[in-house]
This record gives structure tokens, C-alpha cells and sequence, in this order.
């Protein structure tokens, strides 16, 4: 219920229920849907899940109320098309009503699919049917009319929200595009899915009086939909797609020669999120790791860095005693990665394991050689059972191939090249590149590694050796 004068009339529960939430998760969680129509049995706290939504038919049963007379209500205010029975023709459907719901599928791994068929069963006694009712309903009808409760909504599984239809003035605002109602019934949306109420001294659609200086979600209730559902790249087009596995990994494309690959770009030190930003990422907790995987077209110098990523704020669960503690959602969990990559029989094998800074710290790996093309993986995994946003970032040079003087092949010229320009042009994976195509006529369209002869092998190793240990002066080469 979301009341722009008093707190919700759910106070007490959430005070009696306090006790059962880990206090470093800053949002209040009444729990997920465990059952819905689309996915029956949908997984552990994290998974992404599909839920639907449908419209009640006007005089539809509301217990202890009239029934309900949302449409007419929202045709008076917003007009009624063509007036047929196919709601989503309505002016008021896509950009405001639906869109409600299809804010959270944004951000999260929920997918909200509007079931058309709703059979004008009671308001809140009727669990999700396919092709018959949603898992949540929306319905409307007089509650207290202007000001007070604007709107109510159930706790799972019975999500159902009904508006207060009496409210007109409060609704008919158009102010960016009538964001009243929208921010109403995305709150509602919020308890729907299993969120409840707080108190901060930030801006969250969760708290229990309505505010509109913000479109939607923000920073913590972002959290919160995190830990219930997972983040966006949970989901495919179709619904339910974790990428906890190699095989589910999400594709980031070709990491090209001198181009980066970022995702999690949205997360700042605000906790502010604007209505066009969606590329958030997030470990949920213990269970949950993330997979992405990309491509490399030639051998590589690859760079990682993995950022956790967070504003700090105040906050407590609506009602409780107390103060408002301190929630620093850069520093919940400690984040590693790992990089997978092709073996020989076609699988893909550890190559290497970072974790190395402590919690809230950024990870990284630098000028990580990646010998051969083909399909890598990076797996991002947490220490706790806590929400950790965080950004990724990949970065790609390609693999010197030992022609440092660029005359067609790889020969001992090239090494004295590489004595000159060691430090500021070259490195140790240029002279391994430098070894491993030793004797390769480079301008030929099939060449092969030409094995090396005792002897040469012997002469690589003492040019080497001499090198590593001679001072480091080359102003005598010309």
C-alpha cells in the first residue's frame, strides 16, 4: 500500500517479520514467488522467474469492497480508444500501465508477460491460470478516495493490486506522463514481487509515502529485486535464462585488437537510476555466479578489471526501532573472477584465478596472455549472501607474433629488435611470441612452425639468459 500521508497499514507485519532480515541487505524482503502459472516451481532466491499480470473485467468481486471499475476509470481519465475488448489498444495500456511492470523486467531477471485473459474470478483468491488469469491481477475500485491510500497490493502469493479509484485528482496529473500513476503502480509492483516498505534519508519508490521526484526504481529497490529475481543478464528473450554455466554464458562479442568489451556501466556512486538506464549487474549471493564469454580472432593481451560498485545510505525497515544504519552496497561481498578458456579436446579450462584485493577493492589482471583464438569465459562469483553490484571490463591487444622488424619472417634479427625496444615497446609476451614462431615465413598463406634444432635452441637460451642479466643500457646500438 503506498499512502502519501501515514505509513502502511503492513507496519506491523514488517516489524514482526524484521527479525528474519539480514540487516547488510538494506531493502526488506517479504520472500519471492516460489510457484507461478509460466515456470511452476521456480527456483532459489536469485533465479529469474516469469510472472504474468492481467487486468480484472470491471465488476469484477472485491472482498469488503465494490467490485472493481479500474477500466471505466481509466477510460474516463485517459480516454478508451476504440473501446474494444482488447485492453493493450487503450491509450492508457503500453506507456503507462504496462509499463509499470516492464520497468522491473528491465532491471532484474523477471520477465512480465501481460495475460490477456483474465475470467473475473475474485480479487485475491485465485492463484495464476494460463490463458484463464495473471499470477498478479489489477483491479481498481473506492478505497478512500483524494489523498491517503492511493493503492494496495498483496504479499505472495496472492499479489494482487487494487487502486483507489476515488482518487482521481492524484491520478489525472499528466506530469511526466502521468507519474503518479506510474510510480504508483510500480511500488505496488515492487510489494507484488516481495518487497516491502523502508524508511532512508534517500529518495526509493519502496518507502511508504509517495514521492515524485524520481521515475521508478531506484538504487535499493534495485537491490532488493536483485536478491529476489537476479540481474537483467539472468533472462533471455523468451524468459528464464541464468548464465551460471559455460554453457549459458552471456555472449559479449569479439574482444577486437585495441577495443574494450563493458557491461555495468550504469552503476554509480548515486542512488539515483534514471528511466533509461538498465545495464546494472549483480552477484546475489552465494549460490549465483555470473558467466560472460567472448571472442578473440588472434592470440591476445588481455586486461580484466572487476569493480564493485555502490552508493553508500541510510536505511531501515519501515516502522522499526531504531535508526536508519549505514549500508555501503560497494562493500558487501568480496568479488573474484576466474578465466576459462578452449582446451585441446574442445572443452573449455581454468587459466586463471584473481582474487587478490579485499572486500569493496577492485580486482584486475593485466597483459594476461591468450595464446591462441577462440572462445573465452570469465566467471564472477561473491563471498556472501548479499547483493553486490558491480561493473566488468575487458580490454584486448593482439598477440605481437615475433616480426618486430616486419621484414616476413621470425628470425634472430627480430630478437635484437626486441633487445632495443624492451620497456617501452616490448615485453616478456613478446619474446615468448618471438620463440613460438621462430622460422615462420609470416608472408606465406600456410605456414607452419619450423622446429627448432638443438643448437638453436641452445643459442635462444644463452642469448636470453645474457640479456636478463647484462645491465640495462642500450645506448650503444645504433
Amino acid at each position: 500500500m503506498q499512502n502519501r500521508s501515514v505509513l502502511s497499514l503492513c507496519v506491523l507485519l514488517v516489524v514482526w517479520l524484521s527479525w528474519q532480515v539480514e540487516t547488510n541487505y538494506a531493502f526488506f524482503s517479504n520472500g519471492r514467488w516460489t510457484f507461478t502459472a509460466t515456470d511452476g516451481p521456480t527456483g532459489t532466491s536469485g533465479s529469474p522467474t516469469t510472472l504474468t499480470w492481467s487486468i480484472v473485467p470491471d465488476g469484477t468481486p472485491i472482498p469488503g469492497r465494490n467490485p472493481s471499475n479500474l477500466i471505466a476509470f481509466f477510460d474516463g481519465l485517459y480516454g478508451s480508444g476504440d473501446g474494444g475488448i482488447d485492453l493493450q489498444t487503450r491509450p492508457w495500456f503500453k506507456d503507462v500501465v504496462a509499463a509499470s511492470f516492464d520497468r522491473w523486467t528491465a532491471l532484474s531477471g523477471l520477465t512480465f508477460q501481460y495475460e490477456q485473459q483474465d475470467d473475473g474470478a475474485t480479487l485475491g483468491n485465485f492463484s495464476g491460470i494460463l490463458e484463464t488469469r495473471g499470477d498478479i491481477r489489477l483491479g481498481g475500485t473506492f478505497l478512500d478516495g483524494q489523498g491517503g491510500t492511493s493503492a494496495q497490493a498483496g504479499f505472495i502469493p496472492n499479489g494482487d493490486i487494487t487502486v483507489d479509484t476515488g482518487d482521481s485528482l492524484f491520478y489525472a496529473n499528466p506530469t511526466d506522463n502521468f507519474l503518479n500513476l506510474r510510480n504508483t503502480l510500480t511500488h505496488e509492483v515492487g510489494h507484488s514481487l516481495g518487497l516491502g516498505h523502508i524508511d532512508s534519508t534517500a529518495s526509493f519508490l519502496m518507502e511508504p509515502s509517495y514521492n515524485g521526484t524520481f521515475d521508478g526504481p531506484q538504487i535499493d529497490d534495485l537491490r532488493g529485486v536483485h536478491q529476489l529475481y537476479g540481474d537483467s543478464r539472468e533472462r533471455g528473450s523468451m524468459g528464464p535464462q541464468p548464465n551460471n554455466t559455460l554453457e549459458t554464458a552471456t555472449n559479449l562479442g569479439i574482444l577486437a585488437d585495441g577495443q574494450s568489451l563493458q557491461i555495468g556501466t550504469d552503476i554509480t556512486a548515486s542512488t539515483v537510476i534514471t528511466s533509461s538506464q538498465t545495464d546494472f549487474l549483480s552477484i546475489a549471493n552465494l549460490n549465483d555466479v555470473d558467466f560472460f564469454s567472448f571472442t578473440i580472432e588472434s592470440g591476445s593481451i588481455l586486461n580484466v578489471v572487476l569493480t564493485p560498485s555502490g552508493p553508500n545510505y541510510f536505511e531501515k525497515i519501515s516502522g522499526a526501532a531504531g535508526s536508519q544504519t549505514i549500508t555501503r552496497s560497494s562493500q558487501v561481498s568480496n568479488l573474484k573472477f576466474d578465466i576459462y578458456g578452449p582446451a585441446s579436446e574442445g572443452s573449455a579450462e581454468l587459466l586463471t584465478t584473481v582474487d587478490a584485493a579485499p572486500i569493496g577493492q577492485i580486482e584486475t589482471l593485466q597483459e594476461f596472455m591468450l595464446a591462441t583464438a577462440g572462445e573465452y569465459f570469465v566467471r564472477v562469483s561473491g563471498s556472501t549472501n548479499d547483493v553486490q553490484l558491480y561493473k566488468l571490463s575487458l580490454s584486448g591487444e593482439a598477440l605481437s607474433n615475433g616480426d618486430f622488424d616486419e621484414d616476413g619472417d621470425v628470425d634472430g634479427a627480430d630478437f635484437l629488435d626486441w633487445q632495443r625496444g624492451f620497456g617501452p615497446l616490448y615485453g616478456e609476451n613478446d619474446l615468448a611470441a618471438w620463440q613460438n614462431n621462430y622460422g615462420i615465413p609470416l608472408n606465406t598463406a600456410a605456414a607452419v612452425a619450423v622446429p627448432e634444432p638443438p643448437l638453436l635452441s641452445l643459442l635462444y637460451s644463452a642469448l636470453v639468459v645474457s640479456y636478463l642479466f647484462a645491465p640495462r643500457c642500450f645506448s650503444f646500438w645504433p
